[in-house]
């Protein structure tokens, strides 16, 4: 996107100053810049799918729909395109790789065994118990190595791993659904790390308070080398 230019400023004579260096160096370097596609002293623009003012970092999705109304990919070519799309936005996400190794652990196999109705159906039927029991809590990444008790008159044998792509799908899509908006940095406030670890993966939040406030400027997380794994 070299052809994308952002210029921001505090200030109007600092925007003025920045402007006028840019344009002594594109008429330097030869380059032109289109007139009807210059915006100047915008309050907040769209650039590169996302919003950007002087209140932060918005993530905005083309179609945030097709995220957010998205069933359970029924493919490995699927899950990849919607993985894709989250990942662009992983800043924005807290915990995203706390939620997303299982789906990247999926294969075909997996997808045409989840495509069976039965099994479809004893997803639903485990999901919605869990839903019951505990309401709208969200799951903070269960560890599908862990035993999950599926214990039912149901002949139909379910993968735990099944079990936690779907919860773990749903996670996702509730939270690029409500991603806040990711505060400027500011050097001279008081920087504070909120972590998270999990058996598999670790995460951190940058955060910085404002009127007794923390809000976040970024989200980071990875999953766990083997040699980090206990």
């Amino acid at each position: 996107y070299i052809d994308d230019i952002l210029i921001p400023a505090n200030n109007w004579d600092q925007l003025c100053d920045r402007v006028e260096g840019l344009l002594e160096a594109c008429d330097k370097w030869n380059l032109s810049n289109s007139v009807v596609k210059r915006f100047w002293g915008m309050p907040k623009v769209e650039y590169l799918g996302h919003k950007v003012s002087h209140n932060g970092l918005e993530a905005n999705p083309k179609d945030l729909s097709s995220l957010t109304d998205l069933a359970f990919p029924g493919s490995l070519r699927a899950m990849q395109s919607f993985l894709g799309s989250l990942n662009y936005y992983s800043r924005f996400i807290e915990d995203y790789a706390i939620y997303a190794p299982v789906l990247y652990e999926l294969r075909e196999i997996d997808f045409a065994a989840m495509a069976q109705k039965a099994t479809q159906a004893r997803i639903r039927q485990v999901l919605g118990a869990e839903n019951a029991d505990q309401g709208s809590q969200e799951d903070r990444g269960v560890d599908h190595r862990r035993n999950l008790d599926l214990e039912t008159p149901d002949p139909i044998e379910v993968n735990p791993r099944w079990i936690h792509a779907h919860r773990s799908f749903n996670v996702l899509k509730t939270r690029i659904a409500t991603t806040p908006i990711l505060r400027h940095f500011d050097p001279d406030r008081k920087a504070t790390v909120v972590v998270y670890a999990s058996d598999w993966a670790i995460s951190g939040a940058l955060m910085q308070e404002y009127d007794q406030i923390y809000y976040p400027v970024t989200f980071a997380s990875r999953t766990l080398k083997s040699n980090e794994l206990n």
